[in-house]
């Protein structure tokens, strides 16, 4: 799996950088502390970053995750350090993939995100996919994109088991959904589920704008309480800017070929 990984990974690297290189594309498979940057992830009751041993979302030793505590400040472990002093708007295609599993959830509604997301205090703007707990022994999954007042617009959300080894995929659109202002499509698979989303935004979404400097796994701000839950990725690709972003071409097939192997 991971040859293919590799493999589909340079195919996009051709797709999206083109000869001038204004935008690469990311891989980890966390063999390796990749050492990115944090935000209250060890605060409170946080616990969440590297792991070197568990293998939660279904690859191999090596990912990143842990506990999320619903708290009354933003929390992250996120590459922003691959961006640099870029970024990536509502302009731009950008998409992410690789694999996610939920574990030990109690009552989490903080909303945790893996996906692009703004550093920045007063930006809060994101992109991805979207978890959340439902009952004992389930969660939620859909799409979210949040602007960058803080606005959120969201696809429909499914119920599904934790510790089932899902497959994300989500790619951006600057161009699609049904007003022609950008859609994020998500797919969200496994052996048993095999389900997608789409969030399209208007142009007024479009003039409030959203900025991406950062990748990752997020939590957001909302009063404290003893909800949380236990998020975990693993094997994954992301695009990140150079001084200026590429549309993208063919990433949705290229994104379901790998899916389908």
């Amino acid at each position: 799996m991971k040859k293919l990984f590799i493999i589909l990974t340079a195919a996009l690297g051709i797709f999206v950088a083109g000869p001038s290189g204004q935008a690469r594309v990311v891989t980890n498979f966390f063999d390796v502390d990749p050492q990115w940057s944090v935000l209250n992830n060890q605060n409170s009751t946080n616990n969440f970053g590297y792991s070197a041993s568990t293998t939660v979302a279904g690859g191999s030793a090596g990912e990143v995750g842990g506990r999320i505590q619903r708290t009354n400040y933003d929390a992250y472990y996120a590459d922003t350090a691959s961006f640099g002093s870029n970024f990536l708007t509502l302009d731009n295609s950008f998409f992410a993939s690789g694999k996610f599993d939920v574990t030990n959830a109690n009552a989490m509604d903080n909303d945790p995100i893996i996906g692009h997301f703004s550093e920045g205090v007063d930006d809060k703007s994101l992109a991805g996919l979207l978890v959340q707990e439902n009952s004992a022994g389930n969660f939620r999954v859909g799409a979210r994109i949040r602007l960058a007042n803080g606005t959120s617009r969201d696809s429909s959300l499914s119920i599904i088991p934790q510790n089932g080894d899902y497959w994300f995929s989500y790619a951006y659109d600057p161009n699609g959904g049904t007003n022609s202002q950008g859609r994020l499509s998500l797919n969200v698979t496994n052996g048993t589920y095999n389900l997608n989303y789409a969030v399209d935004l208007t142009a007024a979404d479009r003039a409030v704008g959203a900025t991406f400097d950062g990748w990752g796994l997020y939590s957001r701000a909302i009063s404290t309480s003893t909800a949380f839950g236990e998020v975990y990725m693993d094997d994954v690709i992301y695009l990140v800017p150079e001084p200026s972003a590429l549309a993208l071409l063919g990433l949705s097939g290229l994104l379901l070929m790998w899916r389908r192997r």
